[in-house]
């Protein structure tokens, strides 16, 4: 019987140091510009004004008066004032007519729609 071997064996592999890489990436500075749309589906507004006799009168006079005041200033817009409108005005078709006195006003893109009735709802 022989002698056992015994053999030692070695695997080494001597890289320097480690190797480090620094990345640098740059880009020109450039503000984003978005665009942002909204939109709505319009839907005009219905005011109704009421006009009624003083106490004691039954019926209403050319002679009796109103004002109107717009406000859109919230808006961007201003605060308008229709003028004096008479109180039996026709609703549209003159000069002196609800619809064009109101259409007239820097605030107001268009003359509105008016519809006019002899009887309040209160019957007044």
């Amino acid at each position: 019987m022989g002698v056992s071997e015994v053999q030692r064996i070695a695997n080494s592999l001597y890289l320097d140091s480690n190797e480090v890489q620094k990345i640098n990436t740059t880009v020109e500075d450039i503000n984003e510009i978005q665009i942002v749309t909204t939109s709505a589906t319009p839907h005009g507004e219905v005011q109704t004004i009421t006009v009624s006799p003083p106490p004691g009168e039954s019926s209403l006079k050319s002679l009796y008066i109103f004002s109107l005041k717009l406000d859109t200033i919230s808006t961007g817009g201003s605060l308008q004032c229709s003028g004096e409108i008479s109180a039996t005005a026709d609703g549209s078709g003159s000069n002196s007519s609800m619809s064009e006195i109101l259409g007239a006003m820097p605030n107001i893109h268009f003359p509105p729609l008016i519809s006019k009735s002899d009887v309040n709802p209160d019957s007044g």
